[in-house]
């Protein structure tokens, strides 16, 4: 039914956020930053899609870089298919660090479907709150 839903040339094998073995709760309460990346890096590695439920996910953010100033949220890898269904809300966590981001990207990412990024930027109380969002900086052949 999905592949109905999303025009690829080739098939995928989807894998459920909510059903893998990294516990997502998707609450709009628990932090689910940590799981999420983990199942995008599997699933991705594995050559399947990820579908996201309509839920709310609070994601916290990782320092993926040494320099403290550069702060990622959830890294979309590289090769990735996503599928969101309507109603999924990616919600950066209150009081996020300065030069937060709730998704980046890599590159020959697909994504199909509806999702509402919420940077929460009016809740960063110190520092830059301008990068509270989505990050795409030389991405090549992303397809939303």
């Amino acid at each position: 039914q999905l592949a109905q839903k999303v025009p690829l040339k080739n098939k995928i094998d989807w894998v459920n956020l909510l059903h893998s073995s990294y516990n997502v709760k998707g609450d709009g309460v628990t932090d689910d930053a940590v799981n999420i990346q983990a199942v995008l890096n599997e699933a991705t590695s594995q050559g399947l899609g990820v579908y996201i439920p309509a839920r709310t996910y609070i994601l916290s953010t990782g320092r993926y870089r040494g320099d403290s100033t550069e702060w990622w949220g959830l890294k979309i890898p590289e090769n990735s298919t996503l599928y969101i269904e309507k109603g999924a809300v990616f919600k950066l966590v209150d009081d996020a660090p300065p030069w937060s981001r709730v998704v980046t990207f890599e590159n020959n990412i697909s994504i199909f479907g509806h999702l509402t990024i919420d940077g929460s930027a009016d809740t960063i109380t110190n520092g830059n709150e301008h990068m509270a969002g989505v990050f795409m900086y030389g991405c090549k052949n992303i397809y939303i």
